[in-house]
C-alpha cells in the first residue's frame, strides 16, 4: 500500500471585512462555509496536500493567532510557521475586496523562499471582476462559480504542470493573454449533491466557532434584479443532510447553535419538512439546538412548515422583505407586491414563536422597464424622508423581532449593476471598501437628496431599536436600553419562581421544567440585549458618518452637479 507524505499546504483566507461591514459581529463568531467546503474537498481528495482555513474576522489573539502593527493577521508569521505553496483566496464580498488584494500583495512581497507559487481566487466578486485580481501576477487563477467542481483537479494540474486549458470554469494567464475556460460558471448538479463532503470545521486555525454553517440548498428560483444567486436550486437530500447535522452535533457540546445558509431553506419545501420532523425527534431525545434560518416571506402563509420549524427549535428566520412600497417591489422584480400580505406574514411567523430578523432595502433605484415613477401625493419624484414613512409604517404594523434596513448597494454581475453601470451612475471612485450596505455608492434617482438618502436607513433603524419617543435623544436612549437589561436579568427569577404554573415546577420533572421556563425569560433577555447592542452599533455608525467625511463627499457632489 503507498504511503503518501504530506508536503504541500494549501493555506484558504477568508479576508476581513472593511471597517463598518453590517455582519462584521456576527462574522467574529462564525465562518464562511463555502471556504471550509473548499478546504474539506482538498484536504479529503488529495492525499499530498495539507489544507487550512484562516478566517480573518474570525482570528484570535488568546489562541495564539500572530497579527502585525497594524492589528490585521500577520501573513509573513504565518507562512515562516508553515510555508503554504498555494494560496486561496474567497473574495465574494465586495466590500472585503481591498482586503484581499492587499492579502496577495503581501505574499508577493515577501523573500523569494517564502512565497507561494499560485493564488487561487475565488467567489462572487471575483468570478464577475477577474482582471482586478489576475493584473497581479501570471501565478493568479480565478475560480468562476462552485470551486468544489475543479478545485482538486486544479491543484493537481498546479502540481503536476499539467495545462490549465484542461480547467473548466477557470480564468488565467497563458503566452501573455488571460485566457477564461467555459463553462461561465460552476454549479454542482443536483445529482452530485449528496456526494458533498461534511464540512471539515476543524481545517479552521486561530477561531472560535460559536455559530456553526451549514446549506442544504443552492441556487434559487427568483429572479429579484439586486440578486447575486442566478443558479437553478439544487439541493442535499433530507436523509444526507440530517446526517452531516448530527456529525456536527456529535463533534463537541457547543455546536448546538447553526445557521442554515441556504439562500432560501424552503426551496424544497417538502425536503425542509423532512429535515425538521428529524431535527423534532432529535430534541425529543434531549439534544438542545438553536436554529437560524433563511427564508420567502410567503412561508408565512404555510402554517403547517411554521410550526414544524417552532417545535425544531428554529430560534430565528432572516426573511427579505425588501421594501413596503409596491412600485419598488416591482421594480425589483419580487413575486409580491401587497404590503398589507407582507404584514401578515410576518406577524404569522411571529404568532408560531419563530423572531422575525426583516430585510429591507433603501433607496432602491427604478429601472427603465418599470412605466410608472415613485411619486408622491403631489406628483413630485419621493423624497428620501417620504419614502422613510412607509419603512416605518410597514415596521411598526409587521412588529418583527429585529429589523436590518440598508441602503441600496449595486452588486457586480446583477441586472442592478448593469443598469446603472450603463447610465454610469455607480461611484466606483469611492473604493470598494464603501460598498457594504451602509454607504451610498450609487448617483440615486431624481428627487433623492443624496446626503437625506444617506442618512434615512440609520434614522429607521435607530427608531426601531431605540424607545419609541426617545430615538433622537442618542446616549441617553441608550441608557434607557442598559436599565431595560438590568431589569430583565433581576425579573427572570422572579418570572420562574412565582410567573409560571406550578406544574411546569413539579408535575414533569426538571427536564421539562427546564425547557419550559426557560424558553421565554431567556428570549426576553436576548432580545434586551441585542437592541442594547444594535442601537450602540446605530451610533457608532452615526458618529462615524459626522467623522469620516463621507457625507461632505456627496455635499460636494451635489454642489458641483448643482
Amino acid at each position: 500500500m503507498a504511503v503518501f507524505e504530506k508536503q504541500d499546504i494549501f493555506r484558504i483566507t477568508d479576508p476581513k471585512f472593511g471597517p463598518n461591514n453590517i455582519y462584521r459581529y456576527q462574522a467574529g463568531v462564525t465562518v464562511s462555509l463555502g471556504t471550509v467546503m473548499i478546504a474539506t474537498v482538498a484536504d479529503q481528495s488529495l492525499p499530498w496536500i495539507t489544507t487550512d482555513v484562516i478566517s480573518e474576522n474570525n482570528y484570535r489573539r488568546e489562541l495564539g493567532a500572530p497579527f502585525d502593527k497594524n492589528g490585521l493577521p500577520d501573513h509573513l508569521e504565518l507562512q515562516k510557521s508553515l510555508p503554504a505553496t498555494f494560496i486561496g483566496i474567497s473574495a465574494s464580498m465586495t466590500n472585503a475586496v481591498p482586503r484581499a488584494l492587499e492579502i496577495i500583495k503581501t505574499y508577493l512581497d515577501m523573500p523569494k523562499d517564502l512565497q507561494p507559487k499560485y493564488f487561487i481566487v475565488g467567489g462572487w466578486h471575483a468570478g464577475d471582476l477577474p482582471e482586478e485580481f489576475l493584473n497581479l501576477g501570471e501565478n493568479v487563477i480565478v475560480v468562476h462559480g462552485e470551486g468544489e467542481m475543479v478545485i482538486a483537479l486544479l491543484l493537481t494540474a498546479l502540481k503536476q504542470g499539467i495545462p490549465l486549458s484542461y480547467v473548466p470554469g477557470i480564468s488565467y494567464w497563458e503566452d501573455g493573454i488571460i485566457r477564461r475556460n467555459g463553462p461561465r460558471f460552476l454549479a454542482v448538479p443536483q445529482e452530485e449533491m449528496d456526494y458533498l463532503p461534511i464540512p471539515d470545521f476543524g481545517l479552521v486555525r486561530f477561531a472560535q466557532i460559536k455559530f456553526f454553517p451549514l446549506q442544504r440548498t443552492r441556487g434559487c428560483s427568483g429572479k429579484c434584479r439586486f440578486c447575486r444567486v442566478r443558479t437553478a436550486p439544487r439541493f442535499i437530500s433530507p436523509e444526507r443532510f440530517l446526517a452531516i447535522l448530527q456529525v456536527a452535533i456529535s463533534q463537541g457540546k457547543k455546536r448546538r447553535e447553526f445557521f442554515f445558509v441556504d439562500d432560501r431553506s424552503e426551496e424544497d419545501l417538502e425536503g425542509f419538512r423532512q429535515v425538521l420532523t428529524g431535527i423534532i425527534l432529535l430534541r425529543q431525545n434531549g439534544i438542545r439546538l438553536r436554529i437560524f434560518t433563511q427564508n420567502r416571506l410567503s412561508l408565512g402563509e404555510d402554517s403547517v412548515t411554521l410550526q414544524l420549524m417552532h417545535d425544531a427549535g428554529v430560534e430565528m428566520a432572516a426573511v427579505g422583505c425588501e421594501s413596503p412600497i409596491p412600485a419598488e417591489l416591482k421594480a425589483m422584480q419580487k413575486p409580491i407586491d401587497y404590503p398589507e400580505k407582507m404584514v401578515e406574514w410576518v406577524r404569522a411567523f411571529s404568532r408560531h414563536g419563530i423572531n422575525v430578523h426583516m430585510m429591507l432595502i433603501f433607496g432602491y433605484p427604478i429601472p427603465p422597464h418599470i412605466k410608472e415613477p415613485l411619486l408622491d401625493e403631489n406628483g413630485k419624484p419621493m423624497s428620501a424622508k417620504k419614502r422613510g414613512r412607509f419603512f416605518t409604517s410597514f415596521i411598526r404594523k409587521a412588529r418583527p423581532a429585529y429589523v436590518q434596513v440598508l441602503l441600496f448597494t449595486p452588486i457586480p454581475g446583477t441586472p442592478d449593476w448593469k443598469y446603472l453601470e450603463s447610465q454610469d451612475r455607480i461611484r466606483k471612485d469611492i473604493g470598494w471598501e464603501y460598498f457594504d450596505g451602509t454607504h451610498l455608492v450609487f448617483i440615486p434617482d431624481e428627487g433623492l437628496n443624496p446626503v437625506e438618502l444617506q442618512n434615512e436607513p440609520v434614522k429607521l433603524m435607530r427608531k426601531f431599536y431605540a424607545f419609541r419617543f426617545f430615538w433622537m435623544f442618542g446616549r441617553f436612549s441608550l441608557l434607557l436600553r442598559l436599565v431595560r437589561v438590568v431589569l430583565v436579568i433581576f425579573s427572570i427569577p422572579f418570572v420562574w419562581l412565582f410567573a409560571l404554573p406550578l406544574t411546569f415546577r413539579l408535575e414533569y420533572g426538571y427536564k421539562k421544567w427546564f425547557r419550559v421556563t426557560w424558553k421565554k425569560p431567556i428570549r426576553i433577555f436576548r432580545n434586551a440585549i441585542k437592541y442594547l447592542q444594535a442601537q450602540w452599533i446605530i451610533l457608532d455608525w452615526r458618529k462615524y458618518f459626522k467623522l469620516s467625511g463621507f457625507i461632505s463627499y456627496w455635499d460636494r457632489l451635489t454642489d458641483k452637479k448643482g
